[in-house]
């Protein structure tokens, strides 16, 4: 295999006399050129495209040792040229300077130097291709305070959410108690002084879409989806035969990452500092509150007097109507929503190390799970001086 003109060049070596003529030759447009070094085929190669993003593309049309005739050489494995696809981008923060492709003892992994002194290695098969499994950097400010500072919010709004505004604090601090809460739960409703009544079923109507959207994108896949989408933005023949950067698709990939990153974001937030604030609009939802002489029996009944009332929006009346549909929905998207949450939280909020496989795999009681291992590669990566996580213990520890 070598490297010529921005082109690679592909030479079988078969039987005892070597060829001086490329069997095949792929136009790539990156430079830095790696390929596949396993023995038997070399099944993809990898190039930088730009200064930031690496792309790992298909040299392999069929597999060995699954045809009935078998192949003279390797060489007639190659896919055609022409016909290779990108299968992988692999972004980073700081521009790329250096990478190789090398073999581990799961498969095969890309090394990536960057020219901040970071070295980044990458998983290249199985569920887990295109996750970072570690990294070799320096930590930064932000890394070294940003861990302790997260476990200090999660800490106060648990306390905030358990010790809320219905606990009869002293004077002396009730206010800063609000304050807390507020701040903590993302609850700025009452601070710009919104009347509770009219927020409350744009409130609770937009949390049951969110609860719902998280829980589509976890099935479908939908980061994995957008993934591939721009995958096939890059690998249509429109786009490939379009010179200049200011063309149609080319901004129309750059729409298309552009969004991927977007679906990335919302997913994180939905699984991390977001939780809280959702389920206390949820628990807002179904704080009803009785007379003392009210039959508890009018629950049952769908509150046919009318007296049960909901605490946070005095008019709106409890367990009939459109409130007995939002008990409903909460019922049914609420207790998959916590359970689905559980993968994600665990990494962090961090989409790429959830694919659907690992999102099937659901025995998390179990030893060999896919849930521990995500939460292990992705809390593990970088080492954390006197912060990193012991890796048998990360799962239980970012679950709670």
């Amino acid at each position: 295999l070598g490297q010529l003109d921005s082109e690679l060049q592909t030479i079988n070596f078969s039987g005892e006399a070597e060829t001086t003529e490329p069997v095949a030759v792929y136009q790539q447009p990156g430079d830095l050129l790696d390929v596949d070094g396993q023995s038997g085929a070399t099944t993809f190669a990898c190039d930088k495209r730009g200064d930031f993003d690496i792309a790992m593309w298909n040299l392999e049309a069929v597999k060995p040792n699954v045809m009935l005739v078998n192949p003279d050489g390797v060489a007639n494995l190659l896919i055609a040229p022409g016909r290779e696809n990108v299968d992988l981008v692999m972004t980073h923060a700081s521009k790329v300077i250096d990478t190789t492709v090398v073999e581990d003892t799961e498969g095969p992994a890309l090394v990536v130097g960057c020219d901040d002194g970071a070295v980044y290695a990458w998983d290249l098969s199985g569920h887990d291709k295109g996750q970072i499994y570690a990294e070799m950097r320096s930590l930064s400010p932000l890394e070294v305070f940003l861990p302790p500072l997260l476990l200090i919010v999660s800490a106060a709004q648990v306390m905030s959410f358990a010790f809320g505004p219905t606990i009869p604090w002293k004077e002396t601090i009730k206010e800063p108690a609000e304050v807390t809460h507020r701040v903590m739960m993302l609850d700025f409703k009452y601070t710009v002084k919104i009347d509770k009544e009219m927020i409350f079923w744009p409130e609770a109507i937009g949390t049951i879409v969110l609860i719902v959207f998280f829980q589509i994108s976890a099935f479908t896949g939908l980061p994995e989806i957008a993934d591939s989408i721009t995958r096939s933005v890059q690998n249509s023949q429109s786009y490939k035969r379009e010179t200049s950067g200011a063309g149609f698709f080319h901004l129309l990939l750059r729409i298309c990452k552009g969004l991927s990153a977007f679906v990335y974001l919302i997913m994180q937030l939905l699984s991390t500092v977001l939780v809280a604030p959702l389920v206390q609009t949820v628990a807002q939802a179904m704080a009803c509150v009785r007379p003392e002489d009210t039959p508890w029996t009018d629950i049952l009944l769908g509150n046919p007097n009318d007296t049960i009332y909901l605490h946070s929006a005095p008019n709106v009346k409890c367990f009939k109507g459109h409130h007995a549909l939002l008990l409903a929905a909460i019922a049914i998207t609420l207790p998959m929503y916590l359970f689905v949450l559980v993968p994600y939280c665990v990494c962090g909020g961090d989409a790429h190390y959830v694919p659907k496989t690992t999102l099937k795999d659901y025995k998390f009681w179990e030893a060999d799970n896919s849930w521990k291992k995500a939460a292990e590669r992705s809390s593990t990566d970088l080492h954390l001086a006197f912060l990193h996580p012991a890796p048998k213990e990360v799962f239980r520890t970012n679950l709670l």
